[in-house]
C-alpha cells in the first residue's frame, strides 16, 4: 500500500495506491498556509487511507524543495512553510519511508511515464503557470540534480528570467488582465517567441526526443506558432523536438509519484 501527494499553492491531492499500479482513492482539499494545519490535512486524510494498516512508502511534491536540508527555499505561496522541517515531519506523520521531491518535477516524470511523454527516452517537461518549472526525465526517472531543476531562472535577455517574462503571474501583472481574458493574439504570438527562445536552450542543454508543456499558459498558445518560432532559433539540430501538451491534467504529479515509487 503506497501514499502519493502533490502540496500546490492553492489545492493538495493526496491519493492511495494498493498495489503501485494505479491510483485507487484521490482526495482533494486546500492547501493550508499554516504548516501545522496544512500537517494535520494530511495526517486526517492518510489516516482515512491507512485504515489502521502501514504504508510501504510515501512519494509527494511540493514547489521549490530543497534536497539538501529537507525544506523549503525562500516561497512566495508559502512564506509560513519556509524554515520548517518538512521531510523530518512527513516521516514522523506517515511512520514510512517518504520521498519527496519538487512538484514540477513529478508532475514531468508523471507525463514521462503515463502521460504525453510515454514511450519516449527523453522527456523534458516545462509548466507554465504561476511560475516556471520543469524537469528531465530520463529512461522513466527523473534525472539527478544537486538543487533541482530550475527552468524558469534561466536567463533570457538583459538579466531578465523566463519566469519574469511568460509565467502566468508576470502576464497577468503586465496587461492588468488574468490569462483567461487576454484574447489579443498580438499578446499570445510574443509569448510564443519568448517560449521558443526558452525551450532552444532546453533542447540544446537537455537534448529529449519530446518537450511536454503544461500549466495555465500553454493552454493558450498554438504549439504548430511555439514550433515555428523554436525552428527558427534552434538551428544546431537537423530537427526539433516534438512539442506536445500535457495528458494527465491536475494528478500529473500523483501519477509522478507513482511512477517514482515503482522504480525504487
Amino acid at each position: 500500500m503506497f501514499l502519493l501527494f502533490d502540496i500546490g499553492g492553492t489545492a493538495t491531492r493526496m491519493a492511495l495506491s494498493h498495489t503501485g499500479a494505479s491510483l485507487d482513492e484521490i482526495e482533494i482539499f486546500p492547501t493550508d498556509l499554516d504548516f501545522s494545519k496544512a500537517m494535520g490535512k494530511m495526517k486526517k486524510v492518510s489516516d482515512k487511507f491507512a485504515n489502521g494498516e502501514k504504508f510501504r512508502a510515501v512519494a509527494g511534491g511540493v514547489r521549490a524543495y530543497n534536497k539538501k536540508t529537507g525544506q523549503l527555499f525562500d516561497h512566495p505561496h508559502f512564506p509560513m512553510w519556509v524554515g520548517e522541517p518538512l521531510l523530518e515531519k512527513l516521516k514522523a506523520m506517515f511512520n514510512s519511508p517518504v520521498h519527496l521531491e519538487n512538484d514540477a518535477a513529478l508532475v514531468g516524470l508523471g507525463e514521462a511515464v503515463y502521460g504525453a511523454g510515454k514511450g519516449e527516452e527523453i522527456v523534458a517537461y516545462i509548466t507554465l503557470s504561476t511560475g516556471v518549472g520543469g524537469a528531465r526525465i530520463v529512461g522513466g526517472k527523473l534525472d539527478r540534480t544537486h538543487y533541482g531543476f530550475e527552468p524558469g531562472n534561466m536567463i533570457i535577455s538583459e538579466n531578465e528570467y523566463l519566469e519574469e517574462l511568460i509565467s502566468g503571474k508576470a502576464i497577468e501583472k503586465r496587461y492588468g488582465k488574468k490569462i483567461s481574458e487576454i484574447e489579443d493574439e498580438n499578446v499570445w504570438d510574443e509569448v510564443s517567441k519568448i517560449l521558443a527562445i526558452g525551450l532552444n536552450n532546453i533542447a540544446v542543454l537537455w537534448s529529449p526526443d519530446v518537450i511536454v508543456l503544461g500549466g495555465s499558459v500553454p493552454n493558450k498558445l498554438k504549439l504548430t506558432e511555439v514550433s515555428e518560432e523554436l525552428k527558427k532559433v534552434c538551428k544546431i539540430y537537423p530537427e526539433i523536438p516534438d512539442i506536445k501538451l500535457v495528458e494527465l491534467d491536475e494528478k500529473g504529479g500523483l501519477y509522478g509519484g507513482l511512477a517514482y515509487l515503482r522504480k525504487l
